[in-house]
């Protein structure tokens, strides 16, 4: 959906909702038009505004065609707004660019940057934001080029890549270049901010993924390999096989030999209690009788064997301790 200060205010695209970026038309595309209850799912989205930020009090602010300065409060659109509605969609990938200058206003803002709100709760909520200049820095026209230079550099740089950090230093090189053609001494720094430092090697758009993506992605897989990093390499090559389906064969046989490492590196059982057995109270111990055990009497006794005659042939002398019995006879001493 496109919100355009030069739209027609009656052109109705989505939903007969009115395109004039005023703050009640953006408020109601995001609270009622992009709600998920009307859109169902959505993978992906990528809300980009170019006009003019502030932050007031500590609380960022997007103005709209309508917004009055001294009347902030009533007609600007909160940031944290906006965070919230995209949001709801609580499965969806979300990048939030912003091309607006990045002032303060207000003594009470004194120390509070435009971002630095954004920038936490973004990073709370699981969304990518991209700004188009630094801290305290201003986003600048290109009149020859009819773009901003953000803008500008954002389009051609995402035609080369779709990983960030890539991303963030083609945007910032092409930015200052742009500058220099139009012989300005001007410093506009376009920034990259993610939720987490795992998204450093995800695509912004897998299914815009390009070849330095690939590569890179492939270079990065064998590098975490090689330091012994299975679970990253293995990872890596899996958005390898999501951003280039021509990569899948290979992709697949080192995966099956980063398992293959895994699961002999697997550590053997751990015998050791739970941690929560650890500390139980033990019972008391029974008291055992170790008083000696009573006397074993010993005896022998023998047996004489006799002929009819009455004379003896054969005598056993047999030792007893109640346990064994050893037999001996004549012939065996």
């Amino acid at each position: 959906m496109i919100f355009c200060g030069r739209s027609p205010r009656k052109i109705i695209q989505l939903r007969k909702s009115y395109t004039y970026p005023t703050c009640d038309n953006l408020v109601r595309w995001l609270e009622r038009e992009l709600h998920p209850d009307r859109t169902g799912t959505i993978d992906r989205i990528w809300f980009y505004f170019s006009g003019h930020g502030v932050s007031q009090d500590g609380r960022d602010y997007l103005l709209a065609t309508n917004t009055l300065r001294e009347k902030l409060l009533r007609f600007a659109l909160p940031l944290d707004e906006v965070i919230a509605a995209l949001r709801l969609h609580t499965q969806a990938d979300i990048v939030l660019v912003l091309d607006a200058c990045r002032e303060q206003i207000g003594s009470k803002s004194a120390g509070n940057k435009l971002g630095e709100q954004t920038q936490q709760l973004a990073q709370e909520r699981g969304i990518t934001t991209i700004f188009s200049c630094d801290y305290g820095q201003y986003s600048y026209e290109l009149a020859e080029l009819q773009h901003g230079a953000f803008t500008y550099a954002l389009i051609e740089a995402l035609q080369q890549h779709t990983l960030p950090i890539p991303l963030e230093q083609q945007i910032q090189r092409r930015v200052r270049e742009l500058h220099q053609q139009a012989n300005r001494q001007i410093t506009q720094t376009p920034k990259i901010r993610l939720d987490s430092a795992t998204k450093a090697l995800h695509p912004l758009l897998p299914n815009c993924a390009t070849a330095a993506d690939v590569d890179l992605l492939v270079e990065q897989a064998k590098d975490a390999e090689l330091e012994d990093e299975l679970e990253k390499a293995k990872d890596l090559w899996w958005q390898v096989i999501r951003v280039s389906p021509v990569h899948i064969d290979k992709a697949n046989k080192v995966i099956q030999r980063i398992d293959q490492k895994l699961l002999r590196r697997k550590p053997s059982p751990d015998l050791s209690p739970p941690p929560d057995l650890i500390n139980l109270p033990t019972r008391p111990q029974t008291l055992v009788n170790l008083s000696p055990r009573p006397k074993i009497h010993k005896f022998d006794f023998r047996v004489v064997k006799v002929n009819p005659d009455g004379s003896s042939v054969h005598t056993v002398i047999i030792f007893s301790n109640h346990r064994s019995k050893l037999i001996a006879s004549p012939e065996n001493w």
